[in-house]
């Protein structure tokens, strides 16, 4: 059965997803910050906490070059330092670790210039 929806009226739609024919998703707001991904906000109660780049990169399975790198790129939050020991804020490494943990595999861009996950539609090339 195919369904021209352009041609339906509000009503005609409506019943359709009522009888189960027709699925409606809710439009959900894109990310303009880390902070606002629902991959920070499963973390956020790691804000502030800090963690070395060792002991992040033991603990969240990430090589610890790449947490460096991310550092750098502003995506991990650096708290400061303790002695040699750089700093992070572990609620930032926790949403690399999801963002990762949704894409496995090498040579896959995963976040975009604002630190955001990559999706072709939401970056410009």
């Amino acid at each position: 059965m195919t369904i021209d929806l352009e041609n339906l009226t509000g009503s005609e739609l409506k019943q359709l997803v009522q009888r189960g024919i027709l699925e409606v998703m809710e439009n959900q707001p894109i990310p303009q910050k880390i902070e606002d991904t629902p991959e920070w906000k499963k973390h956020r109660h790691l804000k502030g906490k800090p963690i070395s780049i060792r002991e992040a990169s033991r603990k969240y399975d990430i090589p610890d070059r790449t947490i460096g790198r991310w550092a750098i790129d502003g995506i991990i939050k650096v708290l400061g330092k303790d002695g040699n020991k750089k700093l992070l804020d572990e609620s930032y490494v926790a949403y690399t670790y999801e963002v990762r943990k949704q894409r496995p595999g090498q040579g896959k861009w995963l976040f975009d210039e604002n630190g955001l996950p990559y999706t072709p539609e939401t970056t410009q090339l």
